[in-house]
């Protein structure tokens, strides 16, 4: 029995002890009663369904986590990880979703992919959900050994993908995909016993509706046939008390559930009789059909797993078999019921010529975990042709490479393991670091500086990960001898040393950040961290587990900040010398405040260094202030001035309010909007009759829109009577719309950077789940179930943008509005309007096609939902709307 849970991880007494994993999903298995359980595959994030093809091979479809990634096509392997760990849901900089993204985790292979991981088949599906196979009975011909997928995506653009697989060396490759159903919100499939495929719909959107449906859907002539009434009447009747013979025959039946039936209810009989054990050897070694043989070793597979080696193993014999796949299911099964007398056949077969029979050979092994049979060879005789098939696969077959690494974690022990270091082939090397991963080995530090970086960065993700605890002192080493560029790595042996702590390794920290060899934004990462030194997070930042470090004396911190070379860090670019001046700020070192002085005044260094300095220099108490507010207040820079407004209070009030005053009235935009900050918080009449004067100003319609939302919140953050009246009456102005009426302020003025902030990140949106803002070839570009965003800036204004966030089903983008058209003479057209105007409609029907429908001819029509949800804009304040709309007006 096999059965899969989603990604919050999992506390199981298994047969092999205690297992735990609350990061992931993973696919368990145990015997019929519930014994035995074992965890079979790992890494997944959101598996709907397991469904076996005709050989035995597990697939599931797997959900994304909607930020830009694509759902996956899995072939689950046994001991297989596909990537996915529950906390990269959480991360959000400097790659949203972590390594998920940032290593591509969820991409069919490339060369260089992380190398721990078993990559899916293909991205298919943008809600994939149900899952089944055909079975082989019940539809024409052309859709043997194909799968049914169902694509849920919130709209009547949802239905049933199908298609057939092709061998790819150990594995698989997807081949043609078609639309068997369209146009229903299919959640589930599953085939019945009168041949005919059974699916769910939601009806519409992604909330609960109260409604649902089922269909039927099968092909007359084929449900006509004697086969399909043969099969319902076996399904039916069931096969308990049938003959051996029967049985026997049944195991080549065109249908896997009669095959299936026929081979329990074998075993079952096969316990029952002294000759059972010989029934089914005889039927494996000379069945009737490659499907019978394949079923009655199974059913050995399970008559072992209780009675135990019977004598000689018979199915040692098979793995000599001319027939590829009875040598790889008998090599699997070998392993499922731990045949130890197998394992020099087993070794022959890792240089069989099938990838499949090498496959289940390298990880059959692995399970039995003794190189040689008792009284056989030298104990090194599985290691080496289990090297020999990683030096030969190199990254050709990630399947195979995994079988062969789960071989080497069963047959050679850590020693062995780790001397692989010295191996030539850097193929070698990446199997001995994932399979030192496996067993968490401290020895995986001997590969952190190996000639190859693609070996050295698959040992940093394995010890910082996992986490090898005992082997993130020499991964933080690397941080002061690495010449390294590889991101993988530098990265985290920077948050290794961030970890462990210590004066010096912040001083090793710091001195990375101005000359190691990796890329600015990472040397200013390591600034970041120091900090955050005093005060960590308690969720890691590369891989977003918790995992809290206890707080830590930082004395040393503002030595080490004035250590720094001065003459490096004027060299250093903005991220670098932003992380610094944070150090600064956070650390209250003020005796830098002349050169952040300094800084303010000078119009080469960037915008953003020199309104960060006079920021630090506000926080700081800088001696030095109100001579750089005054100088900056007549800077040409605005967002220097508005900075510099933003501090105007630390002047005095004899000077600040006539300034404030001015900068009310005559200010440029963003000037203006830090004097309300500014006159929201002044202690003085005079600052509310300011604010009043505007106001009035505003309900008069004298105040540039820009700053409207800014002047109404500072006023009613103040909470004056005076102003209630004021701000009463612009309320009563505003537009005339009850739904759009909250927002009325946040048409213009707003920060796309924190837009798209909001966009990409903030929870309750999960607007990346069905848009794309980039081409799809673009990190992080999307979804694809809502229409595209790519160019939204062009075709709809600012209102049209309000009213699609708070009223979705007021106007629907063209090619996602659904309709049901019901015709003057009778019948309907259902399907998607891709077109229309005053004369005619052109509608997008589930089949493909494309129908044109005159208006004239139409005697109702009825639109479906949007599939965005009512009520998103709930969790937006007026600012976050006002940003988020200034980010898609850029788009």
């Amino acid at each position: 029995l096999y059965f899969s849970i989603g990604d919050r991880g999992f506390h199981v007494e298994t047969a092999r002890g205690l297992v735990s994993n609350p990061d992931t999903g993973a696919v368990f298995r145990c015997k019929l009663d519930g014994s035995a359980l074992e965890v079979f595959a790992t890494g997944l994030r959101n598996p709907q369904e397991l469904v076996f093809n005709e050989w035995g091979d597990l697939f599931t479809g797997d959900n994304n986590s909607d930020s830009g990634d694509r759902a996956r096509f899995v072939h689950v392997i046994e001991g297989g990880d596909s990537g996915w760990r529950q906390p990269y849901q959480w991360i959000q900089e400097p790659t949203l979703r972590g390594p998920w993204n940032e290593d591509q985790l969820w991409v069919p292979h490339f060369d260089g992919q992380a190398a721990y991981i078993v990559p899916p088949i293909a991205n298919l599906a943008d809600g994939p959900s149900g899952l089944t196979i055909n079975p082989g009975t019940g539809l024409p011909a052309r859709y043997d050994n194909h799968f049914f997928l169902c694509d849920f995506r919130g709209t009547r653009d949802s239905g049933i993908h199908t298609f057939p697989l092709a061998n790819r060396g150990a594995s698989f490759a997807l081949g043609p995909v078609e639309r068997f159903v369209w146009g229903s919100l299919v959640t589930d499939c599953e085939f019945g016993p009168d041949g005919a495929l059974y699916f769910s719909d939601w009806v519409e959107g992604w909330n609960q509706t109260g409604k649902g449906r089922l269909y039927r859907v099968f092909d007359p002539a084929t449900r006509a046939s004697d086969l399909v009434r043969e099969t319902r009447g076996a399904l039916a009747d069931g096969v308990s008390g049938s003959s051996i013979d029967s049985l026997i025959s049944w195991l080549s039946h065109p249908d896997q559930r009669v095959r299936q039936a026929a081979q329990f209810e074998l075993v079952a009989q096969a316990r029952r009789t002294p000759d059972g054990y010989a029934i089914l050897t005889r039927v494996a070694s000379h069945g009737s059909s490659t499907l019978a043989r394949v079923h009655a070793i199974w059913g050995l597979g399970m008559y072992l797993r209780d009675a135990g080696p019977v004598g000689v193993s018979f199915l040692s014999l098979l793995l000599d078999d001319p027939d590829p796949e009875i040598r790889a299911q008998a090599a699997r099964t070998i392993g499922d019921v731990g045949e130890t007398q197998s394992v020099p056949v087993l070794v022959g077969r890792l240089s069989d010529s099938s990838a499949r029979v090498r496959m289940f050979a390298a990880i059959a092994l692995g399970k039995l975990k003794q190189p040689v049979a008792l009284g056989g060879p030298e104990p090194s005789l599985a290691v080496e042709p289990l090297k020999a098939l990683l030096r030969e696969i190199g990254e050709t077959d990630p399947v195979l490479r995994h079988a062969a690494v789960m071989g080497l974690v069963g047959c050679a022990d850590e020693s062995s393991l780790a001397d692989c270091s010295r191996d030539a082939s850097d193929d070698v090397r990446v199997g001995a670091v994932v399979a030192l991963r496996r067993i968490k080995s401290p020895e995986l530090t001997r590969f952190l500086t190996d000639a190859s970086p693609r070996v050295a960065a698959e040992a940093a993700r394995a010890i910082y990960d996992v986490p090898v605890q005992d082997a993130l002192s020499a991964l933080s080493d690397l941080v002061r001898s690495t010449k390294s560029t590889e991101r993988a790595l530098v990265r985290r042996a920077v948050h290794a040393s961030f970890r462990l702590g210590g004066e010096q390794r912040a001083r090793e920290l710091a001195q990375f950040a101005l000359t190691g060899a990796a890329d600015e934004a990472l040397r200013a990462e390591a600034l970041q961290r120091l900090a955050e030194w005093a005060q960590p997070s308690s969720r890691d930042p590369i891989v977003g587990a918790w995992r809290p470090i206890e707080p830590r004396p930082v004395a040393f911190l503002p030595d080490i900040v004035r250590s720094l070379d001065r003459a490096l860090i004027e060299k250093s670019g903005e991220p670098l010398v932003r992380a610094w001046i944070r150090l600064v700020e956070v650390y209250g070192v003020t005796d830098q405040s002349p050169l952040l002085a300094a800084w303010v005044l000078d119009e080469a260094r960037p915008s953003a260094v020199r309104c960060a300095a006079l920021r630090a220099m506000k926080s700081l108490g800088a001696a030095e202030l109100a001579s750089s507010v005054r100088e900056a207040l007549s800077d040409k820079d605005g967002a220097l001035r508005a900075v510099a407004v933003g501090a105007i209070g630390h002047l005095p009030k004899d000077e600040a309010l006539p300034l404030l005053d001015r900068i009310a009235a005559e200010g440029e935009i963003s000037e203006r909007r830090a004097a309300c900050d500014v006159l929201a918080k002044i202690d003085d009449p005079a600052g509310e009759a300011l604010l009043l004067r505007e106001l009035m100003k505003l309900a008069h319609g004298l105040v540039p829109a820009e700053v409207a939302l800014d002047l109404c919140d500072a006023a009613r953050s103040r909470g004056a009577s005076s102003l209630e009246p004021v701000l009463a009456e612009i309320a009563r102005a505003s537009i005339d719309d009850v739904a759009l009426a909250p927002y009325q302020h946040s048409l213009l003025g707003g920060d796309a950077d924190a837009g798209k902030k909001i966009f990409r990140t903030k929870a309750e949106l999960s607007c990346l789940r069905c848009h794309a803002v980039e081409s799809e070839h673009e990190q992080d570009s999307g979804g694809r179930v809502g229409p595209s965003l790519v160019g939204i800036g062009k075709r709809l204004g600012r209102l049209a943008l309000l009213e699609a966030i708070v009223t979705p089903n007021r106007r629907l983008a063209p090619g996602y509005r659904t309709s049901v058209i019901a015709l003057q003479e009778g019948g309907f057209v259902d399907g998607r309007v891709i077109a229309e105007d005053a004369t005619c409609m052109r509608v997008l029907t589930s089949a493909g096609e494309i129908v044109e429908v005159p208006v004239a001819d139409i005697e109702t029509r009825r639109d479906g939902l949007s599939a965005m949800p009512e009520g998103q804009a709930q969790f937006l304040s007026a600012r976050e709307m006002r940003d988020l709309i200034e980010y898609l007006s850029e788009l």
